[in-house]
């Protein structure tokens, strides 16, 4: 008997034990088992030559079926398959297909999956049109066999359908003529738990998430520690206010009384624009009565002289030089009664409506202008943070007002003493915002994010606990 053919153990009774564990693993093989142990039955009658060796390969055959029906789709089946024929064939060469009419896969046993475009994908497609012409042994319903000098073609069709799978087994010229015939009682058994595997791969959750939660959970985990360890600018959360840039304060240029405001808060304003009027009527009065006074005072000064007082003459005069100088000043006071801007802005402060005939001081403020085409953002930086935020750090601020819309700066200036808002200590950093559209106002709130230097990211998370654990431990 030829060394090549397959032989199984006498007993039968292991290797039915063997299939129905198989069968717990996937229920389309547990039928096609059965009718394979009865068929290697008689095998075993015809080829027995060594029990041991008989039960190694009947187990194998078991193993074959139990990979095939544990197989996600039916190409990986029929590479399952085309391994276990080069496993036990001598030096052969595997090649299968799958098709109908024409092929539509071709694999090969050490190059996998084969191209449309590759040259052994047009040689086998050929071939598949031509094999009407071979010669073919039947031995079940859905299983021919060609044999052609030293290559066996197997041919697997799907039971009630059109498709099959043929497999190419090519040997390097010492195959006996009936290689592979061993196989023949178990390859029906073979072609239904073959097609019994659908033709794509559907993802199994429960088997997927049960053989992948360590390497998920080992993936997830590097992510984090990546995460974590990450260098990132440090970030120093603060609060931001919108403040005027280079604005100007109105005040009064004399005591006199409100005669009319022309402006109110919001009013674009040119410089030199009139923006109040003050009351001229008691400065007039004064006016009047100082001239008097002088005119008075002349005429006493000449008499003196006439009559050679000199003494008297001189005091006259310097009486005279001292009213000089105080209707120059209601002079002066009433060409200013009318209160003028001295820069283009935006009146930002002082509705003066309600205080018209209102008596004013001296340098008392009554407007405040600024300028909107740049404005100045402020940043309130807490004092245990600003040893990281230097100037020229960069910044991103979000109005409340603006919502949805974040700014990039950069930071100009930092005040060098901390001041108190909102009770808490802050230093002030400032950064010049081009405002030509007029969308950011004085007053707007919102929060910022100044970058400080480069650091682990969970150095940024731990440091601020780990500084006061160790003040309170006394470090």
């Amino acid at each position: 008997m030829n060394s090549d053919y397959f032989v199984v153990n006498p007993s039968k009774a292991p290797v039915r034990e063997r299939g129905a564990n198989v069968g717990r693993e996937h229920d389309a093989i547990v039928s096609s088992l059965n009718q394979a142990m009865e068929q290697l039955g008689d095998v075993e009658r015809q080829f027995l030559l060594d029990s041991e060796l008989s039960l190694d390969r009947a187990v194998a055959v078991i193993h074959l079926l139990a990979e095939v029906g544990r197989s996600r789709c039916r190409s990986t089946a029929a590479m399952k398959v085309a391994e276990f024929f080069a496993e036990h064939g001598r030096n052969v060469q595997v090649r299968f297909a799958l098709g109908t009419e024409s092929i539509k896969k071709l694999g090969d046993r050490r190059l996998g999956w084969l191209g449309t475009d590759s040259a052994l994908f047009e040689e086998y497609a050929d071939r598949w049109s031509s094999m009407s012409d071979l010669e073919f042994n039947s031995p079940s319903e859905n299983v021919s066999i060609s044999r052609v000098s030293q290559e066996v073609g197997i041919h697997l069709r799907q039971p009630g359908g059109q498709q099959k799978i043929v497999f190419w087994i090519e040997g390097d010229g010492k195959q006996s003529e009936n290689a592979f015939q061993w196989l023949e009682p178990v390859l029906q058994a073979l072609v239904e738990v073959l097609w019994s595997r659908p033709t794509r791969s559907y993802w199994r959750f429960r088997e997927s998430l049960g053989g992948s939660i360590a390497r998920i959970g080992a993936v997830a985990g590097l992510l984090l520690v990546l995460f974590l360890v990450w260098p990132v600018p440090y970030r120093v959360a603060c609060d931001a206010r919108v403040d005027t840039f280079a604005q100007r304060m109105v005040a009064a240029p004399f005591a006199a009384t409100l005669e009319k405001s022309f402006v109110i808060p919001g009013d674009q304003v040119l410089a030199g624009e009139v923006l109040v009027t003050l009351d001229g009527r008691p400065l007039r009065l004064e006016l009047e009565a100082v001239e008097a006074e002088i005119q008075q005072i002349g005429k006493e000064h000449n008499a003196a002289l006439a009559n050679k007082q000199i003494a008297e003459s001189q005091q006259l005069a310097l009486k005279q030089r001292r009213l000089d100088r105080q209707r120059d000043l209601i002079l002066d006071r009433l060409a200013n009664l009318e209160v003028t801007s001295p820069i283009d802005g935006v009146v930002i402060s002082g509705d003066l409506e309600k205080y018209t005939g209102a008596p004013l001081e001296r340098g008392q403020g009554l407007l405040e202008i600024a300028p909107l085409a740049t404005v100045r953002v402020e940043l309130e930086i807490p004092d245990y943070e600003i040893g990281y935020v230097k100037r020229g750090a960069a910044a991103t601020v979000n109005l409340d007002a603006i919502g949805g819309r974040a700014m990039d700066l950069e930071v100009e200036d930092i005040y060098p003493t901390a001041e108190l808002r909102n009770d808490r200590n802050v230093f002030i950093a400032r950064a010049n915002v081009d405002n030509q559209d007029g969308t950011l106002r004085p007053g707007m709130l919102g929060e910022a994010i100044a970058y400080g230097p480069v650091r682990p990211r969970i150095w940024s998370l731990l440091r601020p606990v780990l500084e006061r654990g160790l003040w309170w431990m006394g470090y």
